[in-house]
Parts: structure tokens; sequence; C-alpha cells
């Protein structure tokens, strides 16, 4: 079957992404036949799944190095469909390392398809040598910094800023008045959130740390509540206390006297709720 779109995305913050892509698109053309690598939030909006993200979600050097062969397996499988389904575009949203390599090997072998990449790399603060590369192999990228496009100069690669995602869907985002009567948080709660990540071995090494900080302070201030922020369903049992469902996560940040948050997409959420915010991140000593 041919395709319109082949879509990407390898992470938690490429498929909240790619969940306002799908929808914006399919606005614009409810008959788009679009197929791809997502998450859940991708996959609720229609599109056809070639393979699921949460095969890509390693972090870490030991777990990159043991997880080498899958990822292989699946680059090609994913360049072997493009090739043989030759959708008229393939859109890879961030994950630069392996969407970047996607992007070359699908030009070394002639595709048609437009090579559209959402979310430009940081080559402005490493990885220049990224940018001929990048300059060749796309033919579209898409930034949401507004000085990404003055960095790349060769005229065929088309550059547009197109905001940042985050921004708009916080703006736009209609709070829930309600929400603290569904876990009987008072008005006059002082909150002490907790952030400990979208990845099952995210939060097994981060909550734990974040959990001990918070009671800590908990003790210098008796009336603070603590709560925490769950991402998904399913990490449920790796949490202790004060659950929040993902679905109240802004309302939980708006709400916040401050936040302790692993390190990802989440600690710009909580800058753009201007909340205090403690950032930890906890890596194993090979990593």
């Amino acid at each position: 079957m041919t395709y319109d779109l082949f879509v990407f995305a390898g992470e938690v913050s490429g498929d909240l992404h790619g969940e306002k892509l799908l929808k914006a698109l399919y606005e614009l053309n409810p008959h788009l036949k679009i197929k791809g690598v997502g998450g859940p939030k991708m996959r609720a909006q229609g599109m056809d799944l070639f393979m699921p993200m949460e095969e890509f979600e390693v972090m870490g050097f030991v777990d990159v190095i043991s997880s080498l062969p899958k990822l292989m397996r699946h680059f090609k499988a994913i360049k072997k469909e493009i090739l043989k389904s030759q959708p008229k575009g393939v859109v890879s949203i961030d994950y630069p390392g392996f969407n970047l390599r996607l992007a070359q090997a699908l030009y070394h072998k002639k595709s048609e398809a437009k090579r559209i990449h959402y979310i430009c790399p940081s080559v402005w603060a490493w990885g220049k040598r990224r940018i001929p590369k990048m300059e060749r192999s796309l033919d579209r990228l898409l930034t949401i910094l507004p000085f990404e496009p003055e960095i790349f100069s060769r005229k065929n690669l088309h550059v547009s800023y197109v905001g940042h995602p985050l921004i708009s869907r916080i703006h736009s985002h209609e709070y829930d008045q309600y929400w603290r009567k569904i876990y009987g948080i008072s008005d006059k709660q002082q909150i002490l959130s907790l952030f400990p990540g979208s990845r099952q071995k995210e939060i097994e090494r981060n909550f734990p740390i974040q959990l001990r900080v918070a009671k800590r302070l908990q003790k210098e201030n008796p009336d603070l509540l603590i709560a925490v922020s769950c991402s998904d369903q399913k990490f449920k049992p790796l949490l202790d206390g004060l659950i929040i469902d993902s679905s109240h996560s802004y309302e939980l940040m708006r709400a916040s006297h401050m936040a302790l948050a692993t390190s990802g997409t989440v600690t710009l959420e909580l800058a753009l709720h201007q909340i205090p915010t403690i950032v930890n991140f906890a890596i194993r000593p090979l990593d």
C-alpha cells in the first residue's frame, strides 16, 4: 500500500510533538494516508502503525550498547519499508542520532520521498559537523528556535522556524478548575511536585532520590504536600504517595510551590509555568 507520509518519533517528547503534528495534518486533509513509528499519543490520532515507539526507548551508554543489534534491525526494517512503499515524504521528529542517519541512508539510496526533519538538533551548541550532512541529505528542516534558520546557508535546504510546540500547547491548554477535588487537595495547600520521568529506568533511578529529598523538605515544612506526577498508568506500581494522572500534569505544574524533576521536556514545561525547579538525572557509573 502506498502512503502519503511516513512519520517517525522515537521518544516520549517526539510522541507529544507528533500528536499535534498529525492532528494538524489530518485537519488539513482527513484523507491523508500516514504510516510510521510513534507512541500512544500518535497512535490515538489514527496513524497506521509500522512499529511502536517503545522499541526505541533506551537511555545511557550501557543501554544503547546492549540495544544496538535491535536498533540496527529496526533501522534496516524502516529503511526497507520506506523504499518499498515509496511515500511522498518522510517526517522525522527529533531523535537526531537515528533520524539523521536514516535521512542519509535514504539520500544515498536515491529515495524520491522528501525528507523533512522536525526539531533541529542543537548544532549551534555542539556537533557542527552535522550541518553539511543535514544540508545534503534533508529537503526541509523545521526549527523550533528563531535563530536556527540562520545557521544553514545552502539554498536547496529549506529551513523554516515554526515556533516551539510546547509554548502553543501550554497556551491552548484548558485547565481543569476542579482537578484539586479529584485528588482531595485544598485550595490553600502548598504543593511540592515530583516529576520522576517518562521511562521505566528513569523512574527507577530518579524517583527514590526525589522522594528522599521531598520528605526532608516536608520535615522542615509539615504543611507541604508531596504530589507525584505519573506519566503513564503502567508506571503506577513504581511510585508512592499522592499520584497525579498525566491528564492533570499541567494543572499540577501551575499549582506547585516548587518541583523536583528528572531532566527532560518536563523541565521546560515547568519553566514555562514559572515554577522553581530542582533538576536531577541519576545515571550508572558507566553511563
